[in-house]
């Protein structure tokens, strides 16, 4: 599966020997290092647009979780269009061991030089326990830099609305966070684009008749809008076309229907 593609795993971790079998767990000796083979993958949501820019190095950060010390840091440029990006990055044991966090980011490096961090995720903490062989749990990686790890909900206003088609509406979203100073990014995304499209800024801009879902999402948490788009009514068919009554008293009843350009009926 292309790095895009696989949504429907997490952020893998094994423990790999390293004088033995490279797929075979290691205990991890005091003083010494683990060795972590990572493999990072798309949280379920909103996958990468074409418009993203292309993920061509990854940065990993293990940090000691009692102190926020970090023990090591790895830098590997990668090809955005590999099958997978299979890391390996050597870490460390403090005296008395403890638990280690480890930060990645996927980052896209312009022709200038200029780094966009694209995704980012956090595993648990991951004891460095000497002689005891562990793997480390699933770990999500969502869009945005690291700011958007601390968030914690995300609310979409107004959560409905009703506009006619060519017409556009504004959404807005409040993001709350576990750590205020950070500021993070929402990123806009229709669900319905073949009904509307949204831009950065949450304005929505309508195609044609229907309900649209908008989502807005920063880190792991999202919320949807729905916007109901209504058609613009450019004629009435009335039905019988014609009728001719040919007996006093007969009685013959006329249906009109309301329709829009594609002389499709609006209904209510």
């Amino acid at each position: 599966m292309r790095p895009y593609a696989a949504f429907a795993a997490a952020l893998l971790f094994a423990l790999v020997a390293s004088c033995v079998d490279g797929g075979s767990p290691t205990a991890l000796d005091l003083n010494g290092t683990a060795t972590l083979a990572i493999i990072p993958t798309y949280a379920p949501g909103p996958q990468p647009a074409e418009g993203d820019g292309a993920i061509n190095r990854i940065r990993i950060t293990a940090r000691l979780q009692s102190t926020n010390a970090i023990l090591a840091t790895f830098v590997q440029d990668v090809q955005p269009n590999d099958s997978e990006w299979k890391l390996q990055l050597e870490i460390p044991i403090p005296e008395g061991g403890g638990a280690v966090i480890l930060t990645i980011e996927l980052v896209n490096v312009s022709q200038g030089g200029t780094e966009t961090v694209q995704w980012t995720g956090q595993s648990a903490p991951v004891p460095l326990t000497p002689g005891t062989p562990r793997e480390v749990k699933e770990v999500q990686v969502v869009r945005g830099g690291t700011e958007n790890l601390t968030v914690t909900s995300v609310t979409v206003t107004p959560d409905s609305a009703r506009i006619v088609e060519g017409q556009s509406v504004q959404l807005s979203a409040a993001v709350t966070s576990s750590n205020p100073s950070n500021t993070p990014t929402v990123f806009w995304t229709s669900l319905d684009t073949a009904l509307a499209l949204v831009d950065a800024t949450g304005r929505v801009v309508s195609k044609l008749p229907g309900v649209a879902r908008i989502v807005a999402q920063a880190g792991a948490p999202a919320d949807t809008a729905r916007v109901t788009i209504t058609a613009i009514p450019t004629g009435v068919v009335v039905t019988p076309e014609e009728a001719v009554l040919t007996t006093p008293g007969e009685e013959i009843q006329f249906q009109a229907q309301v329709v829009d350009a594609r002389n499709a009926a609006i209904v209510g």
